[in-house]
């Protein structure tokens, strides 16, 4: 009896709700972009999800919009050239909630797998859905200085985006100046050769400014050698800047093309790392400056109390969340190095010594973790994770900020202890590495 009065009921929810519907269940949700921001090529900070460039929303007509200034400096793997942009939601490091591929292989495929149809063109609405893998959209046709109106309109399942250029309405942007040939730091703790320690071969350019700045990582081996010029390689120094006198963190100072003495350099201490900043402005200026700088790297990630005999997965955003293995990606064959087996007591050690997780700062300043995850394989089978499974992932630093205070180099152990295997709770802590 009670069977039958259930059934009745549940019949009578069923119909009105469709009848106060008028035939639409509303199950599908438009998709909420607050909180999203445009981020790579047109920004200065690149591919960061800082919210420089944040999607404003349009009450009127339901649409999201914003305003860039192109680069035409990006380009995808097939060789499309204009914008490389992505819509992402602003914080957002591990890329779980990009939009950046245009075009589903086919209507009933899952929304992570795509092909790489992704070029915007001026004037033209293309749909984009959410995924992991692929390249990020490029806006055709879009050069330096043009201004990109960038439109979303979200959809239940995909939004579509609709970019139109104007041409060369932006501000035109300095021109930078670049060394035409390469430049070298001779003379730096008594190497007045030039070398590839020495060499400026990194640099990056400020696309507002229009400023080049180079820079070279030195360990000081002798703080008596401290002199130095920027000059080619040359025996004859052909070409030189030089004439000024530089102290250790101070201001920038400017040099003289062929005309004075060797730089001089005061505050150098023995065994401290510098990095030495050179710097050009468009009008062909030269300065430099050195700084005092601590590289911190991280070696180990050291799990203690999780599950015992169980197979674990670390990534993270120090590691740039760098090959995540889990089969809905696509991403293939896992990266070993970030794998451990727990033994009878839950602990694990893995090695990440050839991964590079190397960070440079000022001392004084904070080395962050940022978020960063243990995943436990599912069957004990590498590739197996389950995405976002909260049973089976233990987050820290998202919440709970993990820091070192920088003093010197330091080589650091994560330190991850699980407080409650059950909740997947955990606490993390950097120490130094024996």
């Amino acid at each position: 009896m009670k069977k039958l009065l259930l059934s009745a009921i549940t019949a009578l929810a069923f119909l009105f709700g469709f009848a106060s519907c008028s035939g639409d269940l509303h199950d599908a949700q438009i998709i909420d972009l607050t909180g999203y921001c445009i981020i790579g090529s047109v920004l200065e900070s690149g591919w960061e999800p800082n919210g420089k460039a944040p999607l404003v929303y349009n009450e009127a007509d339901g649409t999201y919009s914003v305003t860039v200034t192109g680069t035409g400096s990006g380009q995808n793997s097939k060789g499309d050239t204009g914008d490389a942009i992505a819509i992402i939601q602003i914080g957002d490091t591990g890329w779980g909630t990009a939009y950046r591929l245009a075009q589903p292989k086919s209507d009933g495929d899952s929304a992570n797998v795509f092909k790489s149809d992704d070029v915007l063109k001026d004037g033209e609405t293309q749909k984009v859905y959410q995924g992991q893998s692929g390249d990020c959209m490029i806006i055709s046709g879009a050069e330096e200085g043009d201004k990109i109106n960038i439109k979303v309109k979200p959809s239940t399942t995909y939004i579509e985006v609709t970019v139109s250029i104007e041409k060369g309405s932006a501000p035109a942007l300095p021109q930078p100046f670049y060394f035409p040939e390469t430049m070298y730091l001779r003379g730096v703790n008594g190497e007045w050769n030039p070398t590839v320690g020495n060499c400026l071969s990194k640099n990056s350019k400020d696309a507002l400014t229009g400023e080049v700045t180079y820079q070279v990582d030195l360990v000081c081996t002798d703080e008596g050698a401290n002199e130095f010029g920027v000059v080619n390689d040359s025996s004859s120094w052909t070409t030189k800047y030089v004439g000024a006198t530089i102290t250790v963190d101070g201001e920038a100072q400017k040099l003289t093309l062929n005309e004075g003495n060797n730089n001089k350099i005061e505050g150098l201490k023995k065994d401290a790392t510098y990095r030495f900043l050179v710097k050009t402005t468009p009008n062909g200026d030269v300065y430099a400056s050195i700084k005092t700088i601590c590289k911190l790297t991280v070696t180990a990630v050291e799990v203690k109390g999780h599950a015992p005999n169980t197979m674990i997965y670390v990534n993270g955003a120090i590691a740039g969340w760098a090959a995540w293995p889990f089969e809905a990606w696509g991403k293939g064959s896992p990266d070993k190095d970030y794998y451990a087996t727990t033994d009878e007591n839950g602990n694990a050690v893995i090695n990440v010594s050839s991964k590079g997780w190397t960070t440079v700062l000022a001392p004084g300043e904070e080395y962050e973790l940022g978020e960063f995850q243990v995943v436990d394989a599912v069957g004990n089978e590498p590739g197996k994770q389950v995405e976002n499974d909260p049973d089976h992932q233990i987050i820290v630093g998202k919440d709970d900020p993990v820091a070192w205070k920088v003093e010197d180099n330091a080589n650091l152990k994560l330190v991850i202890t699980v407080d409650d295997l059950e909740s997947n709770s955990a606490t993390a802590e950097f120490v130094k590495a024996e």
